[in-house]
């Protein structure tokens, strides 16, 4: 299932809300009539936020419709905005958000803290934008008190406008601009790819119908240098187109003339269309039948997405969101639950783990207590068992009344031994024999190095345990061996009691 993005666009008749998906928008309409249909609060302001309100409806079609959470776009009608054009050469203001709002108040009847200030900078100039922070703050206020996450905000116009530039891009490869100022070309143009070689000259003027007004920019290398908001007029229209647009294509040092004049005309009425066609020196391009709103949601939708940027973004200043995270709070939430889910069965594999260690550590305590009670019967079983068996077993070893050995450990059978066991099949002489405490200490001299090995195997066979030999190389070509030897212990078969 594609993911669905909303936009909300606040009106004084009714708001309207898009949800677009891979689809594309659909639509649903909330009226602001509340009192049976006879009359229509002012949706824009207080009113519309009390309870029961638009904002309050607004918020019941979201949830019905499958709203979860998600980060909304606020695309605000054109009569909340105010558009000035600003001359490149006042640089502190691109730079500076607060030099914006000191620029921008010298020619709005607003305070400078009054309003939130953007800027979409182009090749001729910067459009300086601002929107009154009242009521758009109570509109954020309102839909977050509900737990409606507004995201961004942006003019609807502004979004449209945006997105017809995209189509334009992804639609038509980059031409060089070209200049068309024969007078018989003037009027509607048939042929579609010069159509799009005009959307992409150095300037354009779009004129936009949205229901009984009229969105009118002009663009320079794709960019909104001026904004009009008029009546959708035949008057209107011609004046602007006439006077307007002129004054500021010349404004942006084109080089156009009145004979050139490129004028995209979108969801325009046919006698708006009429109008246009009769000026003189005005090239027109007809688009058709592509709402404002349906462009826009599609560019709001973007914005969500994360793939484009808005040119003017108004979330910013007294109109930011107090809580950052909050477009993200949802997945945030989900990847702490995920954390604690994951914790817990770490937790209980380990406490699962704890318990088999235990039961097995019962085990093996229970083996070696049979083994305590088997060796030494009678006895309490102590807490450390290991301990005391081989506390018990060094005692028995010195018991001088009952020996390991099981044999004699005299001079004599040492002596007896070590003569008995000396190969006959190897040259050898014995420098020093040494017996003292059980054990045989023999120093000699043999051929090689292996023949002091045969000497130890030979001993080990009578009942000697014998270390490794030691040897060396000496002068006179012989290897002198050192011999470590002493009886080796018989296991008895007779139990031992230890008192």
């Amino acid at each position: 299932m594609s993911p669905m993005h909303w936009t909300i666009f606040p009106a004084d008749e009714r708001w309207r809300l898009a949800r677009s998906s891979a689809e594309g928008p659909v639509f649903f309409d909330v009226e602001t009539l509340t009192d049976g249909g006879q009359g229509a609060p002012d949706a824009m302001g207080a009113d519309g936020l009390a309870e029961g309100g638009v904002v309050e409806r607004v918020v019941q079609v979201l949830r019905q419709e499958g709203y979860a959470d998600e980060g909304v776009v606020l695309a605000l009608p054109s009569r909340c905005c105010m558009a000035v054009t600003i001359a490149n050469s006042d640089e502190s203001a691109a730079r500076d958000p607060q030099a914006l709002a000191f620029a921008l108040e010298q020619q709005l009847p607003l305070a400078a803290e009054e309003f939130v200030a953007a800027s979409i900078d182009g090749d001729a100039g910067r459009l300086g934008l601002a929107i009154a922070i009242e009521p758009v703050r109570e509109w954020i206020d309102a839909l977050e008190t509900a737990g409606v996450v507004v995201q961004s905000v942006a003019p609807a116009a502004l979004l449209a406008v945006q997105e017809l530039g995209k189509r334009d891009e992804r639609q038509s490869p980059r031409v060089a601009p070209r200049i068309l100022a024969n007078p018989d070309t003037d009027g509607v143009l048939a042929n579609p790819t010069t159509a799009r070689i005009l959307a992409n000259s150095a300037t354009n003027v779009v004129a936009w119908q949205d229901g009984a007004y009229l969105e009118c920019f002009v663009l320079t290398n794709g960019k909104p240098r001026a904004w009009h908001h008029l009546p959708a007029e035949r008057a209107a229209l011609a004046q602007y187109l006439g006077i307007g647009a002129l004054t500021n294509v010349a404004a942006s040092g084109s080089g156009m003339t009145s004979a050139a004049l490129y004028v995209t005309a979108c969801n325009l009425a046919p006698h708006l269309l009429e109008t246009i066609a009769r000026l003189p020196g005005v090239v027109q391009e007809s688009i058709g039948d592509k709402p404002l709103h349906a462009l826009a949601a599609t560019a709001a939708a973007r914005v969500l997405e994360g793939t484009m940027a808005p040119w003017a973004e108004f979330r910013i200043g007294a109109l930011a969101n107090a809580d950052p995270f909050r477009a993200v709070a949802r997945p945030l939430r989900f990847a702490a639950l995920a954390i604690i889910v994951c914790l817990a069965v770490v937790a209980g594999t380990m406490f699962f783990r704890a318990h088999g260690y235990r039961a097995l550590a019962a085990r093996c305590h229970e083996q070696q207590a049979e083994v305590f009670r088997r060796a030494l019967p009678g006895q309490t079983v102590p807490a450390g068992i290991v301990s005391r068996l081989e506390s018990e077993y060094g005692k028995l070893a010195a018991s001088k009344s009952a020996p390991i050995a099981g044999t004699s450990g005299s001079a004599l059978v040492l002596l007896h031994r070590l003569l008995a066991g000396l190969p006959q099949d190897v040259h050898y002489r014995l420098l020093e024999i040494r017996l003292q405490d059980g054990r045989i200490e023999l120093d000699g001299e043999v051929a090689t190095h292996g023949h002091a090995d045969r000497i130890a195997a030979a001993l080990r066979g009578q009942e000697l345990q014998v270390d490794v030999p030691r040897s060396q190389q000496l002068p006179n070509q012989t290897v002198g061996v050192r011999l470590s030897a002493s009886l080796a212990p018989l296991v008895t078969t007779q139990p031992v009691r230890v008192r």
